[in-house]
This record gives C-alpha cells, structure tokens and sequence, in this order.
C-alpha cells in the first residue's frame, strides 16, 4: 500500500514546481489544486463511478479554469500550467484515490482533513525561504511576478 504522506509530498512538489497556485501564498491560493480536486469526488455521482476517465478529465478542466480565471495577466495560464494540471491530478488518482484509498470515496472524504492539513504542511515546506523573505510574512501579496519572472 503507498505512504500518503510520501504521495502528499509529491502532490505539493507538483503544486509548487508547477505554479498551481493563486496569487499569494495564503492558505486558500496554496490549496486551490487539491481544493478542486477533492470537490470534484466530492460531487461525483454514479455515472462516472464507473468511468474514472470522465473525472479526471473534469478534474483537471476545472483546475485549469481556476488557474485562468486567477492568473496575472501578464503572464496567462498556458500549456505548462495545463501539463501541471494533469500532472497533478493524474497523481491524484493514481497515488491517492486509486492507491492509498483503493478507489474509496467514502474512505477518502473521511480523511479530507487530515488531507488537506498534510498538504498544507506539505506546500509551505516547499516555499523557498527566499520567496517566504521576499513576501516578508505578508501571505496576500502578490507573488505572480517573483515566480513568473
């Protein structure tokens, strides 16, 4: 059986590597990929049950949809933030959902918590302490120009 916290870590790798994040470092901006995701099996209903492929394709269309709908336009979502995304999901499902969770929604949404704490330990620990110096501890400014640039 896989290690969550071993699949966790790779999650924030993902998330961070690949920028699916807001704008800020605040909570809700470093939780936006895995957010998505756990909404997305929250809401799944017995037709894509069966069809695995039909969620995840959903997963990631409404991940990248929050990553346009935030970006700085400046520098708009493309195809890497869309690599990212199934990148990110695809792990998801695999790693997590299919393998520590054995495709057990009800087990998953259980530990949605506990999820969700462990990735946002997981996030912080990959913020470099040069871009947690820059923002000097304030979570809500704007980071989309130090890591685009």
């Amino acid at each position: 059986m896989e290690q969550l916290s071993t699949q966790l870590r790779q999650l924030a790798q993902i998330a961070w590597k690949r920028r699916l994040i807001g704008r800020t470092l605040a909570k809700s901006s470093l939780m936006t990929a895995l957010d998505e995701v756990l909404r997305k099996i929250g809401q799944q209903t017995r037709a894509v049950e069966n069809d695995p492929d039909a969620l995840k394709a959903a997963t990631i269309a409404d991940v990248f949809a929050y990553l346009e709908r935030t970006s700085n336009p400046a520098y708009p979502a493309g195809k890497a933030k869309w690599e990212g995304t199934k990148e990110f999901v695809e792990q998801f499902y695999n790693g997590i959902y299919s393998g520590v969770y054995q495709n057990s929604t009800a087990r998953l949404l259980s530990d949605e918590k506990l999820l969700r704490s462990a990735f946002m330990f997981y996030m912080r620990e990959q913020i470099p302490r040069k871009v947690a110096d820059l923002t000097n501890g304030d979570e809500q400014q704007d980071l989309s120009t130090m890591l685009e640039a």
